[in-house]
């Protein structure tokens, strides 16, 4: 199967997911336990992640960054990602799909867990 398969099958596979958010996280508000962290009194840097992924895909972007900054900025930061891909691999764009290949290789899952480790000690300090 050639990229362009590959891209337009993950496409669809997100936008499923995408229209899923919601209900999906009405159903982990009322079945999942409260997080461990919490219970001590810390926040760890995924508290707040449920509530943020719902706001920002119902729209209110105030509300998601309030809820998690570092999520909201990571939506943003894989939703570029993807329309990159999409138009290095649908367009033909060579650039875009470099950039987009660099954006989710892993140097850059590297420092995002170590920015997520970060920001998890961070949130706690201030």
């Amino acid at each position: 199967m050639d990229k362009k398969k590959w891209v337009l099958i993950l496409d669809g596979a997100l936008l499923i997911m995408a229209a899923a958010v919601v209900p999906a996280t009405q159903w982990m508000f009322l079945n999942l336990p409260d997080c461990a962290a919490a219970k001590i009194g810390l926040l760890c840097p995924s508290c707040g992640g449920t509530r943020c992924v719902r706001a920002f895909f119902s729209g209110d972007f105030g509300a998601a960054f309030s809820f998690n900054p570092f999520f909201f900025v990571m939506i943003w930061y894989l939703g570029a990602a993807l329309v990159l891909l999409n138009i290095g691999v649908l367009l033909g764009v060579k650039w875009a799909e470099k950039v987009a290949r660099i954006m989710t290789g892993w140097q850059a899952v590297i420092i995002a867990a170590v920015a997520f480790a970060v920001f998890g000690v961070v949130r706690n300090l201030v």
